[in-house]
């Protein structure tokens, strides 16, 4: 009667280990794209979260809304106070980088129409939504810019 040793041969294990790693040389260079599809993805949810907002804010206030018709502002910080109890968190960027990813906010003279936007991390262009409904990537974004979209 012969004893049979229990296991794998060095050669197996090594063909394993080699096989495991072409699969993980495939894989690594999606998995940058995946994340930063996942932070635009989330980019997007957070601006429209912003558009709720100003659409429960702007019968409270006469129908106009906050009015910044020079320059942009950081939504998540000068627009959301203004928001006040009509925004119930602020959303920020997901990578919580420099102001390259900051949420924008921009009104006409009037405050009757807006445009909120935040740029996109694997195009570079910015997503847009308008308070006419329109949305869309832009190269570059201002409250006429909704016209175009």
């Amino acid at each position: 009667m012969t004893d049979k040793l229990l296991g794998f041969t060095f050669v197996e294990l090594l063909v394993v280990v080699a096989i495991i790693g072409v699969i993980v040389v495939l894989i690594s260079p999606l998995l940058p794209a995946g994340l930063q599809q996942g932070r635009d993805t989330r980019r997007k949810e957070d601006i429209k979260q912003y558009r709720q907002a100003l659409e429960n804010y702007a019968p409270n206030n006469n129908f106009v809304y906050p009015q910044h018709e020079s320059t942009a502002v950081p939504a998540s910080t000068t627009l959301c106070s203004e928001l006040g109890s009509f925004i119930s968190s602020c959303p920020q960027d997901p990578t919580g980088r420099d102001e390259t990813f900051v949420y924008n906010y921009q009104s006409d003279s009037d405050g009757f129409n807006w445009v909120l936007w935040a740029k996109m991390e694997r195009s570079g262009n910015f997503w847009a939504l308008c308070s006419n409904g329109r949305s869309g990537e832009l190269s570059g974004v201002s409250i006429s810019s909704c016209d175009t979209l």
